[in-house]
């Protein structure tokens, strides 16, 4: 069953994987330093990793777990600024850049609340994640193809 943040989820990334393949170029130049983490519902592309089905080997192992630390820490993160910021549980905004500002702003706010009283913030228990990975049904092989590519440049990172 999807939640609703899932189904807002599932739309910004249909948004956004529309606009990585109108605007390959300038969005390769912007999303060249980092990676989205997304878990197994979404298509592996070079912009956005997903777990590995079945790891094989140690260094695949080693990737997916960083990959569900990573992924677990964030949404903690926006849990503990949605469970603060009541404004952006409800922030129903069509223009991404508008959104980032507004997430931006509160992001600060947060920080200085977070330095001036910390132990007055909310915290959020961490979900237990459900790394089990269907077959992929969305996209184009060349797609899949560029993201398994990069998939393959970060687990060569966890390699010892």
């Amino acid at each position: 069953m999807l939640r609703r943040s899932d189904a807002q989820n599932f739309r910004l990334y249909q948004i956004l994987s529309a606009q990585m393949l109108r605007k390959k170029g300038n969005a390769q130049k912007r999303f060249n330093q980092g990676v989205l983490l997304g878990d197994s519902g979404y298509a592996l592309r070079d912009f956005l990793q997903t777990p590995i089905p079945n790891p094989q080997t140690p260094a695949e192992n080693r990737y997916n777990a960083a990959h569900k630390r990573t992924r677990s820490r964030i949404e903690c993160a926006i849990g503990q600024l949605k469970n603060s910021w009541r404004c952006l549980s409800k922030l129903r905004v069509k223009d991404p850049a508008y959104a980032a500002e507004i997430i931006k702003a509160v992001i600060v706010l947060h920080n200085r609340r977070m330095d001036e009283n910390p132990e007055d913030l909310p915290t959020q228990e961490e979900e237990e994640e459900d790394d089990e990975c269907p077959p992929e049904e969305m996209g184009t092989a060349e797609a899949r193809a560029a993201g398994k590519q990069k998939q393959t440049e970060l687990i060569n990172f966890f390699v010892r």
